[in-house]
Order: C-alpha cells, then sequence, then structure tokens
C-alpha cells in the first residue's frame, strides 16, 4: 500500500511534466501556423478569437505549463528532501521508544536479585512460616499478600509497569508531532523564498488533520485491531499518555498464554498452578494479570522449593524467565521474537514490527498532502 501510493505520486508527476511539455509545443505550432498562412487565409480557430486573443490565450497557456513545472521541480528539489528528513527522524524516534522499553526491563531485572534475598532473609521465612496455618485452613491468602508487597517493592507494581511503558510511548508522540513541525516550517520557509505565491502551505493544525485522515484511512482499510493501528491512533490523539495506555493494555492481553508456558516451563506443577491462577484471577485485566503471574510464580516456589538449597536458584531463574516473556510480549507480540514472526509473518505484532510501519504511514501521508497542495493544487477536505 505504502510503495503504491508512492510509485503513484511518481506517475503523476510525470504526467504533469509530460502534459506541460505537450502544451507548450501546442502553444509554439499554433504560433508558426498563423505565421504562415496565406495572405487573407484564416486560421483554423473558433471565429469569436481574434489573433490578438489568441496570442493572449496561447502566452497564458505557457505561463501556466510553466508555473505547474517550476511546481513539479519544487516539490522534487526542496519538499521531497523535507520529508525524507523528518521520516529519518521519526525512525530514529521509534528506534528510542523500544530502546527505552528494553531499558525499563533492564531496570525491572535489577530488582531481581533483592527480590530473591529478600524472600531468602530470616525476617521475611519467619513472616512466610507465621502466616501458612491461616492460609493453609482459612485460605486467607497471606502468604501471597506478603509475596506481592515484596514483589511490588523490588521490581513493579501494576501502576508502575502501566505508566513507565505509556510514558515512553507518550515520549514517541511528542517526538513525532516536533519532527513533523518541523519539517513544515522548513517547507513554508523554502515557498517564501520561491517564487510560487499561487501556493499556501497548511499552518500546523489543518496539516496534522489531513495526516490523521489519512492514518484513519489506512487503518480502515486494513480493517484489523492491529498493534500498527493502535499506535496510529496514538500519534492522532490529543492524550497521549491515555492512548498509550491502551496500548499497553492491549500488548499484553498476549501475556498470559505465553507466560504460562515459557516462564513456568521450569517450575514445579504448584508453582505453574499458582502462578497461572493468581495471574488470571487476584488481580484486574492484563496489566494486572502480568503483576499476579510474577506474584503467584514466586508463591508457587516459595511453596515448593523454600526449605532447599534450590531455592535461591530456581527463584532467579525464574523471575528472569518472567522478565524475558514480558519485553518480548510487548516488542514482537511473544514469547520470543521468533514465537511472534512464526505467528504473524509481518512481525507487527509487538512494537518492534508496528513502529515501523506507521513511520512508513506517515512518509506517505506527508508526500500526499504537499504533493496535493504544491504540485497539482487540489486539497483534501
Amino acid at each position: 500500500m505504502v510503495n503504491a501510493n508512492a510509485r503513484q505520486i511518481t506517475t503523476n508527476k510525470r504526467q504533469i511534466v509530460v502534459a506541460c511539455a505537450g502544451a507548450l509545443l501546442a502553444a509554439g505550432l499554433t504560433l508558426a501556423f498563423t505565421v504562415v498562412n496565406q495572405p487573407g487565409e484564416a486560421p483554423d480557430v473558433p471565429r469569436s478569437a481574434t489573433p490578438a486573443q489568441q496570442d493572449v490565450a496561447a502566452d497564458s497557456q505557457e505561463q501556466s505549463s510553466k508555473r505547474a513545472v517550476r511546481r513539479a521541480i519544487f516539490f522534487d528539489e526542496k519538499v521531497e528532501p523535507r520529508i525524507v528528513e523528518a521520516d529519518a527522524l521519526n525512525r530514529e524516534a521509534a528506534d528510542r521508544c523500544i530502546a527505552k522499553i528494553s531499558a525499563a526491563m533492564d531496570h525491572y531485572r535489577g530488582g531481581v536479585e533483592p527480590f530473591v534475598d529478600d524472600l531468602t532473609s530470616i525476617s521475611t521465612r519467619f513472616g512466610i512460616v507465621k502466616r501458612m496455618p491461616s492460609d493453609w485452613w482459612r485460605k486467607e491468602n497471606k502468604i501471597e499478600n506478603f509475596v506481592e508487597d515484596k514483589f511490588q517493592q523490588h521490581l513493579f507494581s501494576q501502576q508502575t509497569l502501566m505508566d513507565d511503558i505509556a510514558v515512553i510511548l507518550a515520549d514517541f508522540k511528542s517526538e513525532i508531532d516536533t519532527n513533523q513541525k518541523r519539517m513544515l516550517i522548513s517547507v513554508k520557509t523554502d515557498l517564501n523564498a520561491a517564487d510560487l505565491p499561487e501556493v499556501q502551505a497548511d499552518e500546523y493544525q489543518p496539516f496534522f488533520e489531513s495526516v490523521s485522515r489519512q492514518l484513519q484511512g489506512y487503518s480502515a482499510k486494513q480493517g484489523t485491531a492491529s498493534v500498527q493501528n493502535a499506535v496510529g491512533v496514538l500519534i492522532i490523539s490529543e492524550a497521549g499518555v491515555f492512548a498509550g495506555r491502551s496500548i499497553v493494555v492491549g500488548l499484553l492481553a498476549r501475556f498470559g498464554s505465553t507466560a504460562v508456558v515459557s516462564s513456568a516451563a521450569g517450575a514445579t506443577a504448584t508453582a505453574g498452578t499458582t502462578a497461572a491462577g493468581t495471574g488470571t484471577g487476584a488481580f484486574g485485566g492484563p496489566v494486572g494479570a502480568v503483576v499476579g503471574f510474577g506474584v503467584g510464580l514466586a508463591v508457587g516456589m516459595v511453596i515448593d522449593w523454600w526449605m532447599t538449597e534450590q531455592f535461591e536458584a530456581k527463584m532467579r531463574s525464574q523471575m528472569y524467565g518472567y522478565l524475558n516473556t514480558l519485553e518480548n510480549t510487548i516488542l514482537y507480540g511473544g514469547a520470543t521474537s521468533a514465537d511472534a514472526t512464526a505467528a504473524n509473518e509481518d512481525g507487527s505484532s509487538g512494537l518492534v514490527g508496528a513502529l515501523p510501519v506507521v513511520c512508513d504511514r506517515l512518509s506517505v501521508a506527508y508526500r500526499e498532502r504537499f504533493y496535493e497542495q504544491i504540485v497539482t493544487g487540489t486539497s483534501t477536505p
């Protein structure tokens, strides 16, 4: 779709240049025919058109054709480089967005060692032993609540995870806005220096609204609730953080099934069952399920391995695997990048695949809007 639109713009520019050249040739032939006619022989023109009127019409057509050629040249020499520059900046912003998410995950991984150390401390051991009777006899989940507090202290809470990723996505949107404004200002500056008074570039708000309609059109043609469509909504939304939260919820909705298979694969039956049960029942929504799964996995490990020498190593391994699954779900849409690619050939089920697609769509939207205004003189309402 994106490449087809770009090829169509190139074809349209060639047609305009060819048409202009044809118009100039026709004007020249008309003038030559007038000169070589025999005295008294009327030229083959409408009776109402005098020779003077013919000259004025031919001159007007010639000037119009020349200006159309100049607009096409201006687009190629001035506007196209600005679009390419903005596209490059947008892709750099996308790369930064991915890097920031990976950095946030590394920060969470930094909490694994303190979390494991806390669970194996004398005070925590005593606290767990004290709570065991009420959990066994009255099903009060005191151990789970106890471990949850420590999990949130050392790794993250539901709100922390949501806000960390949503703010990163909002920063990406802000960078896109800045790049678009810079591009538009540069084009307007170039237009002011050019002798093209008939061309008036958009102010930012009409330009932004036109780009928004283009993105909405791509989403409607695709007809699916995909990650790239959600990122497109983020770009055109006035509330960046709120739209970012919606993307986080959509991405983490995939977490449950992949986490049960990958993170709990090396755990005992109790640990895996406790993780799955806590993740789906005790916490609300996909983001809550992520936190619940991690807490449940830790609780299950406490039950199965706490009194053994392997507890620390097992807990550490499971926590790192859990966080790896979380990162891959957000970035690739699956437990691993290979899993996501196998399930979704275009690689757009996570942010790594979706952000470049959105950059492609933005580039085409910029190109089409400027082409309409500058070269063809038409405008999409």
